[in-house]
């Protein structure tokens, strides 16, 4: 027995020499190749060896030793290189050798008494070696099952829940909870024969030994579910017995939900998620479940919100109200079946019995009052009632917790729409998936979600993060609108995608349908999801004549038709008669948002965007004559009294510039044929009012063309540089070829050929480039053979008529819009009229006057920079505008010009930090938004603080509250170690200095947010405010 033991110590030796010598040779494969093969024989020498060692154990009794300690030595000779072998990583993972000590490691506990000396031994191993965490779990449930042996398994689990960690020791909880966890899942019973033990652990500092409770918790409460089914083997007591416990780990489970460690609340929703998908539904405890995942919603942590979006997800898909009405939670059909049950309740229950559906179920069944002695008697009621009124009033209560649970969904929908804007990926993606998920059991909200959240197709392309939530978005609405079951016929599933591309038009915003074109450009240019039965279904929905149809399907036909256009533009140039008959004709006129989207689809028979990327020359133009250009000249030329025409004539004018070949003859066309109906003889018979808003629409046609005439300029100069390229290139591969065959041209007359040519072609095109300049400085509202030159001192005039008279407002709002594009063309005019637009934007009491004026400034800050220079308190103040939407205006407007460096802030951004309390929810979260931009640039929050606090601390209409939060949202960018030691030591210079308690005050807040580690700041601020009285002779 000794020779055998002293063989085995030998060879553990030898295989820990080997596993060393064989990490050190890996580069080697012939000593590799050696080294498995003697691991391999070292191997069968151990099971071979143990092989004999059990049946040894099994052979030789207890009685056989006279004394405990014989006893034990001989135990030990064969346990001591068991523990050896153990520590072996590699042996470990070889099932034979492991399950072979295993079982030494059981015959010596159950039948020789060792278990004192194993636990010893097992502790320490398990401590000391994280690869046996799993493995000694395993040792432990083939002792409790295989050997019906318990005692050391309870004994180790009390040591384990009595020990203490060091806050620097992260390896020693993190391998008993590997361990807890393991053996939770293979011998649930034994852990919860001790789970009053080790629920001790839950008071332990480490939070990763929380989390392994709380899973162990979860691992029982799953085994127990499971085995509910199989009953024949267990009596009624202890079945109580599992729910009683069942229930008092759940309580365990959602009551750590609250832990003070996201990590520990984030493990509690995990487990929470997985009992969701049991086939007990724990019902009663439902709506605890789904507040706690709404709660969570809520949580600091993006890990926590994360596993809550994941128990809403597995909350509804396991709902349990699908036993009467299917699967769908739609709120409205939910109240109203309520509604009906209790007009069922009224007409049966008499009127002085009072509201039945307030009663509690389980007292019909309880033992009535009349049996008790004294009582008066009362009028039976019959059994078949009783049983009804029993019946209705459960089916009642199954509405009730139905309603229940929809709400408390609402509410983390709601909650969800917030975090579409996060900034981490995957919880963005799992609210998308959310979303979908709750639009397939028909919850009302998950539209407002799915509007939403199609704004996310802008996430930034230009990395993985960006890419993913675009793609991703595009899956969800192919899942939502553009998948069809497989066994309907194709024509019903072209039906019912257009239905769904349709719907997504109905009511939305300008910013949902921008994004909705982007969507759909991703869609047709990566997987091609709209086929071309759909567009043709969507072409023959915007031209049915048949009968009649709704506005708003023709209109969302056409715009879904306008939108793949812009991904292939053959889509429009198809159906160019349909739009020009259908859109442009009596439809158009009766419908002018119709006649409005009509001009989008056909601004996409020409694709301006592959002739700009591509090196090419411009693409085939329509001529002046051509019909599609004659309809849309009739468009602007044609008076129409609705506010709307303002928007078809801005789409039908960008129309007309990019499908005509010479726009600028047809604009002036245009402007003269709608001049003399304005002013000549038929308009005499028209009242002033009239004649107002005919000028009105002629000022916003001329204002709109001289805008387009610059993009038609600027095309016509890149038209001009590309044929000038490609003859140059053509001229040098003449000259080439020429040279060939002219082998006695001199080198120096080559050279001079090359100079010549190459300063002409620059002469030429710097001089194209003056030309186009000067054009636009001083030809188009200057020259004298220009239209527009008429128009630019009476726009002037009107405007600043507009400041003192009451003229109509549709004229007012086009002057102004007319004067600020005059403004962007010629910054000649733009000077002579500057403070013309800067008394508009202060005295004009119409807020889209107002809002246009400041647009106008961001233009001209854009296109004339120097001009604003000046002038930018004159925009700030806009922030305080007593219009809301001007404010917003103005707010967009700097946060364009502010990101993109087009204005430098001169101490103006506490205007913008004001508009973080704004009682506007928007302009609050555009505050925000523009702040979170501002600190990606270079420092610029830091560099502003100073001035920032300044303002804010001195501004009395702010309240205390409000410049705490300010402070303390603007504090959080300033994270640097250096930019936080250097802002406190300004700071603290301004609070020795301090002349009043309020600055004091404000000066110790900020401090007190900074993470600054300096003693004597602390010791400043205990000394508290001292004031200082200033003596003057």
């Amino acid at each position: 027995m000794f020779l055998l033991q002293w063989y085995l110590v030998n060879l553990d030796q030898s295989l820990t020499k080997l596993k060393v010598s064989s990490a050190s040779t890996a580069s080697g494969k012939v000593a590799s190749n050696k080294n498995n093969k003697e691991f391999q024989t070292g191997v069968s020498s151990i099971l071979a060896s143990y092989d004999v060692i059990c049946k040894c154990l099994r052979a030789f009794s207890e009685d056989l030793f006279v004394t405990t300690s014989e006893r034990d030595l001989f135990a030990g000779l064969y346990l001591r290189p068991a523990y050896l072998f153990l520590e072996n990583e590699q042996l470990v993972k070889d099932e034979g050798v492991r399950m072979h000590l295993f079982k030494c490691i059981c015959i010596a506990v159950k039948s020789h008494h060792q278990q004192l000396g194993v636990l010893t031994s097992l502790l320490q191993l398990l401590i000391y070696y994280e690869h046996l965490s799993e493995p000694l779990a395993e040792l432990l449930q083939i002792l409790y099952e295989q050997y019906d042996h318990s005692g050391l398994g309870d004994e180790i689990l009390h040591e384990l829940s009595t020990k203490t960690f060091n806050n620097n020791d992260a390896k020693s909880p993190k391998v008993i909870s590997v361990f807890l966890i393991k053996l939770s899942k293979l011998a649930p019973l034994l852990v919860m024969k001790n789970m009053t033990v080790i629920v001790k652990l839950l008071d332990s500092e480490s939070f990763t030994l929380r989390c392994a409770i709380i899973e162990v918790a979860g691992n029982i409460v799953i085994h127990f579910c499971r085995q509910d089914g199989d009953q024949s083997e267990e009596t009624g007591a202890n079945i109580e017995q599992h729910k009683t416990q069942v229930h008092v780990l759940l309580d365990l489970v959602e009551e750590r939900s609250m832990d003070i460690n996201p990590y520990c609340r984030s493990k509690a929703l995990q487990v929470l998620s997985a009992i969701c998908e049991l086939e007990t539904k724990f019902v009663k405890r439902r709506p605890v479940m789904t507040k706690i995942a709404v709660q969570a919603l809520k949580d600091r942590a993006t890990l926590v919100r994360r596993q809550g979006i994941k128990l809403i997800n597995r909350l509804i898909s396991t709902h349990p109200f699908n036993q009467l009405h299917g699967s769908q939670l739609n709120l409205k059909e939910w109240k109203g079946r309520l509604a009906g049950v209790n007009q069922e309740l009224d007409k049966i229950v008499p009127s002085d019995a009072g509201d039945m559906s307030m009663l509690d179920p389980d007292a019909l069944d309880s033992p009535s009052d009349d049996d008790s002695e004294g009582a008066p008697e009362k009028q039976t009621t019959p059994t078949a009632d009783v049983e009804l009124i029993n019946k209705l009033q459960l089916t009642a209560k199954y509405y009730s917790e139905a309603i229940e649970f929809i709400n408390l969904i609402h509410e983390a929908l709601d909650r969800c729409e917030t975090l579409l804007l996060s900034k981490h990926k995957t919880e963005v993606i799992d609210s998308m998936d959310l979303f979908v998920l709750a639009d397939a059991y028909g919850i009302q909200h998950a539209s407002t979600g799915i509007r939403k959240m199609i704004h996310l197709i802008w996430a930034k392309a230009n990395n993985d993060e960006g890419q993913q939530i675009q793609s991703h978005l595009v899956d969800c609405y192919q899942r939502l609108f553009f998948e069809t079951p497989a066994e309907m016929p194709e024509r019903e599933a072209n039906i019912l995608v257009a239905r769904n591309l349709m719907s997504l038009t109905y009511g939305a915003t300008l910013a949902e349908l921008a994004s909705l074109e982007k969507l759909l450009m991703l869609a047709m240019e990566k997987d091609q999801l709209i086929s071309p039965g759909v567009i043709r279904t969507l072409w023959k929905v915007y031209s049915f004549q048949q009968r009649e149809i709704s506005k708003s399907q023709r209109r969302g036909a056409i715009i879904i038709i306008g939108m793949i256009a812009k991904a292939d533009h053959s889509v429009a140039t198809a159906g160019m008669e349909m739009l020009l008959k259908i859109g442009l004709g009596e439809q158009g006129r009766a419908d002018l948002g119709l006649a409005k989207y009509t001009c989008v689809a056909l601004q996409q028979c020409v694709s301006e965007d592959e002739w700009k990327k591509a090196n090419t020359g411009s693409p085939a133009r329509l001529q002046v004559t051509h019909e599609a250009i004659a309809a849309l000249a009739n468009v602007l030329i044609d008076h129409c009294d609705d506010w709307e025409w303002f928007g078809v004539a801005e789409q039908a004018i960008k129309a007309i510039n990019d499908l005509c070949e010479s726009p600028d003859i047809v604009f002036s066309e245009i402007i003269r044929t709608k001049t003399k109906k304005i002013f000549g003889a038929e308009e005499s018979t028209r009242t002033p009012k009239q004649k107002e808003a005919s000028l009105s629409q002629l000022l916003f046609i001329i204002g709109d063309v001289a805008l387009k005439t610059l993009v038609h300029l600027e095309r016509c100069e890149i038209l001009f540089k590309r044929s000038k390229i490609a003859s140059e290139k053509a001229s040098a591969s003449q000259r080439e070829s020429k040279s060939k065959d002219d082998g006695n041209k001199s080198a120096s007359a080559e050279q001079e050929d090359d100079l010549n040519a190459a300063a002409g072609g620059g002469t030429s095109e710097d001089d194209f480039s003056e030309a186009i300049a000067y054009i636009r400085e001083r030809e188009l509202l200057f020259g004298e053979k220009s239209l527009l030159t008429r128009f630019g001192v009476m726009v002037s005039n009107i405007c600043r008529q507009g400041l003192s008279k009451n003229l109509d407002e549709k004229l007012n709002v086009s002057a102004t819009l007319c004067l600020a594009k005059f403004m962007c063309v010629s910054a000649t005019y733009c000077e002579q009229n500057l403070q013309i637009l800067m008394a508009l934007m202060d005295k004009s009491d119409n807020s889209t006057i107002r809002s246009n004026c400041v647009l106008a400034l961001g233009d001209i800050a854009v296109c004339f920079n120097y001009m604003l220079d000046e002038n930018t308190d004159f925009l700030y103040r806009r922030l305080h505008d007593r219009f809301s939407v001007v404010q917003r205006t103005c707010l967009m407007t700097l946060t364009f010009l502010i990101l993109a460096g087009q204005v430098k802030v001169k101490g103006q951004l506490g205007e913008m930090a004001k508009c973080l309390e704004d009682p506007d929810k928007r302009i609050s979260d555009l505050a925000r938004m523009f702040f979170t931009e501002l600190s990606t640039k270079d420092n610029a929050i830091y560099n502003g603080f100073i001035d920032m606090f300044s303002m804010l601390s001195a501004d009395g209409d702010l309240s205390q509250e409000s410049l705490h939060k300010i402070l303390k949202f603007l504090s959080s960018f300033i994270d640097k170690e250096k930019q936080v030691k250097q802002l406190s030591n300004k700071l603290l210079d301004r609070l020795v200095r301090s002349e009043s308690q309020k600055a004091w005050n404000d000066i110790s807040y900020v401090l007190g947010i900074l993470p600054h580690k300096s003693e004597e700041i602390d010791a400043k601020i205990q000394e508290g405010f001292k004031y200082t009285a200033v003596i003057v002779e």
